[in-house]
């Protein structure tokens, strides 16, 4: 009996020390992680774990962002995966919203200027009156032909009562007569002289009061222009002095709204800017934690346009390096740590 309590003794001592044996034989978890800064962790030791399999999850933008492939020989703190597109992208809109930011800075609004107001307009002299005009110089040349045409009508009638009376005398010499006939017509003929005269002056005096309508009709034309004139113009200045201030209204108001545009512009630019310098710094370069050969890679899916990539490696316990997972957080790629080594089946 106390042998086989000996026994038993023997045997769960031997297997509480392979036990410890097999655990202590597990090569330490890495966990990549993020930081601001970047950062190289110092080489940690880790035992030879020949044959072992280690997984590795991690993420990434297009399959081209992988730097391995399945049968690979690879080293303690080579690259495995870098997002290299996506960083150039990332660069470069980084750049672009710069040029934008500096665009916009060097860009000077100018506040508007009050236009100045025309001069008022000066009145015009007062028009000068139609002087008074007299007709009596064209009356009394009519008066004074009317008076000859009478007396010549006198005249004639006396030559002819004195031509009557020489016609009654008997045996008087014809010649006489024929004489007198010519008087007689030639006084006629004075006659209608004077009455042409008569109505030449009333002519000349219509003329001249006709004349004087067109004057004073034209004068008063004149005052009606000048007048119209001086309203027109005292109504365009106050039309510019309106559009003056409306002008400088609408100009103050697109003045604010291009300077409120340019300010929403701007922050608008500074966020998609910090946006973009965040996406950037959290771009990884995934560097391996050992030496070892990998096994097999496989595609998780797709989240967030990001691709799940699981990466199987056999640690190579040949290797006397130490080895280390080196991860730079100057860019990230958003990893999932690494799980823990497995034992090969």
């Amino acid at each position: 009996m106390k042998d086989f309590i000996n026994q038993l003794a023997i045997m769960a001592m031997l297997g509480f020390g392979a036990y410890q044996f097999i655990n202590s034989s597990k090569p330490p978890a890495v966990t990549a992680q993020q930081s601001p800064i970047e950062q190289i962790a110092e080489p940690v030791a880790a035992p030879q774990q020949q044959g072992r399999l280690h997984k590795m999850t991690l993420q990434v933008t297009e399959p081209n962002d992988l730097k391995v492939k399945a049968g690979d020989n690879i080293a303690a703190a080579q690259i495995v995966a870098d997002q290299d597109s996506e960083r150039k992208r990332l660069n470069l809109r980084k750049e672009e919203l710069q040029l934008a930011i500096k665009r916009i800075e060097n860009q000077k609004i100018s506040a508007p200027e009050r236009a100045t107001d025309p001069s008022k307009p000066k009145l015009a002299p007062p028009m000068i009156m139609l002087p008074d005009i007299s007709y009596q110089q064209y009356e009394a040349g009519i008066e004074k032909a009317q008076n000859e045409a009478k007396q010549q009508e006198e005249i004639i009638n006396l030559k002819r009562r004195e031509l009557d009376y020489l016609k009654g005398i008997e045996g008087l010499d014809p010649a006489i007569i024929e004489h007198e006939i010519n008087k007689l017509s030639k006084l006629e003929n004075q006659l209608k002289s004077a009455k042409a005269e008569i109505d030449l002056g009333i002519g000349k005096l219509l003329s001249a009061k006709e004349a004087r309508k067109q004057d004073e009709y034209q004068h008063q034309l004149n005052v009606t222009r000048r007048i119209e004139e001086e309203n027109q113009a005292l109504s365009f200045y106050q039309k510019q002095i309106a559009e003056n201030q409306i002008n400088y209204q609408r100009a103050v108001s697109t003045f604010e709204k291009e300077s409120r545009d340019r300010d929403y512009q701007f922050t608008q630019l500074r966020i998609q800017l910090s946006a973009v310098e965040d996406q950037i710094a959290r771009l990884a370069v995934i560097r391996s934690p050992y030496n070892g050969k990998i096994r097999r890679i496989k595609f998780l899916g797709q989240t967030d346009n990001k691709l799940g990539v699981e990466l199987t490696m056999v640690i190579d316990g040949d290797s006397s390096a130490s080895t280390a997972a080196v991860t730079s957080t100057k860019t990230s790629i958003n990893p999932i740590a690494p799980s823990s080594p497995t034992a090969t089946d």
